[in-house]
């Protein structure tokens, strides 16, 4: 068991069964994961994790946290299909991602963002990729 893991859990008390695709998990997980690769302190990553799941009712403001979560907020958006548009393929997405650094994204967080193994991305935090 991991600091986060109770986090993790009151997270998924928050995720209705039915929401789809269990979006905030994901960009949970995601925060978490970019946050990590940049070697931020423990506290901050728990920080990040805490505001991850309220990443559309607006912005916090730790900058560098808030870069984070913006750029697991639109991985998420991408690569999952929502009702009304199809999904983007990861490889696309990350080469999105990647054109925006520097634009709408901290660089910093896109190099983090670049060391993920991104086939991960597209499915649900702690369930391996299908072989």
């Amino acid at each position: 068991m991991n600091a986060f893991d109770p986090w993790l859990s009151d997270l998924r008390i928050l995720v209705v069964d039915d929401e789809p695709n269990n979006v905030l998990l994901r960009i949970w997980h995601t925060s978490a994961l970019l946050a990590s690769r940049l070697r931020l302190p423990d506290d901050t990553i728990e920080l990040i994790q805490r505001a991850a799941p309220l990443h559309d009712v607006g912005k916090i403001e730790i900058p560098l946290a808030g870069q984070i979560v913006a750029v697991a907020d639109v991985v998420d958006a991408l690569t999952h299909e929502p009702p009304y548009k199809p999904a983007c393929p990861v490889d696309r997405t990350v080469g999105e991602i990647c054109r925006q650094a520097g634009e709408h994204f901290d660089p910093r967080v896109v190099d983090a963002f670049c060391t993920l193994t991104h086939a991960s991305l597209a499915n649900e935090p702690g369930k391996e990729a299908a072989a």
